[in-house]
């Protein structure tokens, strides 16, 4: 995104000859006889700016952009920095080495070109401005096109710039935030406010977002709301109309602490032994809404007292994984509802069904079942198996006649749901999530 400054930044002389964009430590005298502010012992009219550097100008406007069309191109520059963080897909991130706001800038590549840059790397880079508005996005990130391997050049190494140490309220403040994009930012003694997003995203205080861009591994396995860091650091991205910290290894997250869930069920999700829980009922390919939305599955509590199934693990046949987020209490002898994704898009995208049963909780875009069959296996956090169903088959749904674990071992323990559940333009959907399930053919 552009910032456009009212006030221009007038540039300094670089050597006896010549002016340019950077300051310099010379003692000539020019013929002018105003005296300018910078360190320097020479009397010329202009203002030494050490940081106006050409990520600076392209930063805040001082070249034409383009879209990021090939229609559109904006001009091409040449900037030279040092990468700040792992190649992602489709760019990388470098910054000037300049402290303060709009010394950072991204690199992008496009998918047909891989810059093979590591972290440290200096580089210039030759390539077009522009400021591109990406899918889910009303608002644009700057970015420098470069088209071809010609327009890279790695001259050394150099050493990563430090974060910029910034609250989380500036980064809540979109305007502010700005300025720091593609640059390394940290933000200090945080507490997780939001632990399950979607896509790998969660927040902290005042809602800045965390992502997994660079997929770095974690000190953790499941966060919870309230769990606490000494700092969370990273480069700062802008998409789907949000900035979000991008951590590039494990180190960048700090001092990480929790407490771990808060149980208020006879029994938690650590505690579950093997035939606790059992897999009574699975529609893997919904008639009536995406697949992406509306999957479920049932899950009978076996036991003699309630369960909170927040930290069950689900586990499908390709080992895809998923893991109940939120209190999810299931009473002794009942039936509960678990639903794909993260419950932003099920009461809209799946209202057919959500109108006749909503979800008790929600275990995250994986697994994502094969609606020609699949396997899931319920997991406690430390691995152990609580159930395990055979493959059921290419069935829309799926049900068994028992409650108990072996009852859905077998591919001859499964028939198609047969209770009409929900029905609209696209077909019907059938099953008795949340209820027991009407009996299989003998």
């Amino acid at each position: 995104m552009t910032t456009i400054l009212f006030a221009l930044l007038a540039c300094s002389d670089k050597d006896t000859t010549t002016d340019s964009g950077w300051s310099d430590a010379d003692t000539d005298t020019d013929a002018d006889t105003d005296t300018d502010t910078d360190a320097d012992a020479d009397t010329d009219s202009d203002t030494d700016t050490d940081a106006n550097t050409e990520i600076y100008k392209v930063r805040t406007g001082e070249y034409n952009a383009g879209d990021g069309s090939e229609e559109n191109r904006g001009d091409e520059v040449t900037v030279s920095g040092v990468v700040v963080g792992p190649e992602a897909t489709y760019g990388f991130f470098i910054q000037d080495g300049y402290s303060g706001p709009y010394h950072g800038v991204y690199i992008y590549t496009g998918a047909g070109l891989e810059a093979g840059v590591s972290e440290g790397d200096q580089v210039d880079v030759t390539g077009t401005v522009e400021e591109y508005m990406g899918s889910g996005s009303t608002d644009t990130i700057t970015e420098i096109y470069l088209a071809d391997a010609a327009g890279l050049s790695v001259t050394g190494t150099a050493d990563v710039p430090a974060a910029e140490v910034l609250s989380t309220a500036d980064l809540a403040d979109s305007a502010t935030a700005e300025g720091y994009e593609s640059m390394l930012v940290s933000i200090e003694n945080v507490s997780v406010l939001e632990p399950d997003l979607g896509y790998g995203e969660w927040s902290v205080d005042d809602g800045v977002i965390i992502d997994d861009l660079f997929e770095a591994t974690t000190p953790f396995d499941i966060l919870y709301a309230g769990d606490t860091f000494t700092s969370v650091t990273g480069v700062l991205y802008y998409s789907f109309d949000n900035f979000k910290i991008e951590p590039r290894t494990e180190a960048d997250y700090a001092g990480y602490s929790s407490t771990g869930p808060i149980c208020n069920a006879d029994t938690c999700a650590e505690d579950l032994v093997a035939g606790d829980l059992v897999v009574t009922e699975v529609t893997s390919d919904p008639q009536t809404g995406s697949d992406d939305q509306c999957e479920w599955i049932e899950i009978y509590n076996a036991t003699s007292g309630s369960v909170d199934l927040q930290r069950v693990f689900l586990v499908d046949e390709g080992a895809n994984t998923g893991v109940v987020t939120g209190e999810a209490i299931v009473n002794a002898g009942e039936y509960a509802m678990i639903a794909r994704g993260d419950g932003a898009d099920f009461p809209t995208e799946c209202r057919d069904i959500n109108d006749k049963q909503s979800p008790l909780a929600y275990y995250g875009t994986q697994p994502a079942l094969n609606n020609t069959g699949d396997t899931l296996e319920l997991q406690t956090p430390d691995g152990t198996t609580i159930d395990a169903t055979s493959d059921w088959g290419d069935l829309d749904c799926a049900q068994i006649n028992g409650t108990d674990a072996g009852s859905n071992d077998d591919a001859s323990d499964w028939c198609a749901c047969d209770a009409a559940l929900a029905t609209n333009s696209d077909g019907t959907d059938y099953g008795t999530p949340g209820a027991a399930n009407t009996a299989c053919p003998e």
